[in-house]
């Protein structure tokens, strides 16, 4: 997605609300702010009530959602990464405007980041419930790698945001992504997930239930890493107390499964490892741009904070260019809070002088429509 600099005279706006739409959480703020205020799990339910009409009155969002819906109605608006549903993207900003950051969205600037692969139409969607339910004053639409980009104060790299569902990998060429350099994979943090909870399953009832994959979710949060290629040392077995007397032992399992990352057709999967993408991705840019590529290869996303994950991506990386006689260095960078890397982004990009000049602003929505969002926003 490329952002043009237009509207130069356009004077800069108070209070933008940054909206990052991830499949897995939904991370809300003010840009300036170091951190998102808020965070919505990406889940909608209802409860069994109807108007006269037959409409479903009781609809819930985020932890609401889970806590007082039916269980059976419980159900992810994202799919393969995106809302693709108008009315679930209203009701989801309406309950982010009025019972998250509760602000009045008129005239606001709204900021919103959606994924690399995520249709035009959808944030066509995006755009209309903005500009003519909530009346937003403007608006800019990135994706998490540009976001990404902006926190590490360069304007040329190749952004890895491994988050939940994909792993998105864009490089960038002062600030514009490099169309033909784009990739998405499903190999990300779900299938690291469903690999762990395969090994795990059968050592402990919670693994098998209905939520199970909660508890699996969390163990790979708190106890899986990354080992160093070809390294066979077996992992000591350690107790995790997946809640109040129910602890689980693992051992070498936690690294045994990070390893779908890295080579996947090795566990039965299509698709091929995080670092062989990522060298793809260069190599489809202009040959000029790979050495200054290769040197600033940036993490984002939740999954690339396992212990040892930016250490393999270099390895890898290293030993390919070696293996394909190319001299350059590889330099892997992974800041701090990169899991809200894509917020933190807009919240940057929200607070620079020159926002205002790559906003799509509501009358020039109101004159041209979708086709405005198509030529600013793609």
């Amino acid at each position: 997605m490329n952002e043009k600099i237009l509207n130069p005279s356009r004077k800069p706006q108070m209070k933008v609300v940054v909206i990052d739409l991830g499949s897995d959480r939904i991370k809300v703020g003010i840009s300036g702010d170091d951190i998102p205020r808020h965070f919505v799990k990406s889940v909608f339910g209802t409860l069994k009530t109807f108007d006269i009409k037959g409409h479903n009155i009781d609809f819930f969002v985020g932890q609401e959602a889970i806590e007082k819906s039916d269980p059976n109605s419980l159900y992810n608006p994202f799919k393969n990464g995106y809302i693709t549903n108008p009315d679930d993207i209203e009701r989801l900003f309406h309950y982010i405007f009025e019972k998250e950051i509760h602000i009045n969205p008129e005239k606001k600037s709204v900021i919103i980041s959606t994924p690399l692969n995520g249709p035009q139409s959808q944030r066509n969607i995006i755009a209309e419930i903005l500009f003519e339910k909530y009346k937003i004053g403007s608006l800019h639409i990135s994706t998490p790698n540009t976001l990404g980009m902006y926190t590490t104060s360069r304007f040329t790299g190749t952004v890895v945001d491994c988050g939940e569902s994909f792993t998105e990998i864009a490089s960038i060429y002062d600030m514009l992504t490099v169309p033909q350099a784009s990739i998405v994979s499903d190999i990300a943090g779900s299938t690291l997930t469903t690999q762990l909870q395969k090994i795990v399953k059968d050592s402990n009832y919670l693994f098998a239930r209905a939520n199970g994959k909660e508890h699996v979710r969390e163990l790979k949060e708190k106890t899986c890493l990354v080992r160093k290629k070809n390294d066979e040392t077996e992992l000591p077995q350690i107790d995790y107390l997946i809640k109040p007397e129910v602890s689980v032992k693992i051992g070498d399992e936690r690294a045994k499964a990070t390893e779908v990352l890295f080579s996947p057709d090795k566990f039965g999967l299509k698709g091929r490892g995080i670092p062989t993408l990522i060298f793809d991705s260069i190599m489809r840019c202009d040959i000029s741009l790979r050495h200054e590529l290769f040197g600033n290869i940036v993490l984002t996303g939740g999954t690339t904070l396992l212990e040892g994950f930016q250490q393999r991506i270099q390895e890898e990386l290293q030993e390919i260019l070696e293996s394909e006689h190319i001299k350059s260095q590889v330099n892997v960078v992974a800041l701090a809070n990169r899991e809200y890397a894509s917020w933190i982004g807009g919240s940057i990009l929200g607070s620079l002088e020159s926002y205002p000049n790559l906003l799509a602003y509501k009358d020039e929505y109101l004159e041209l429509g979708a086709s405005l969002i198509a030529s600013r926003f793609y």
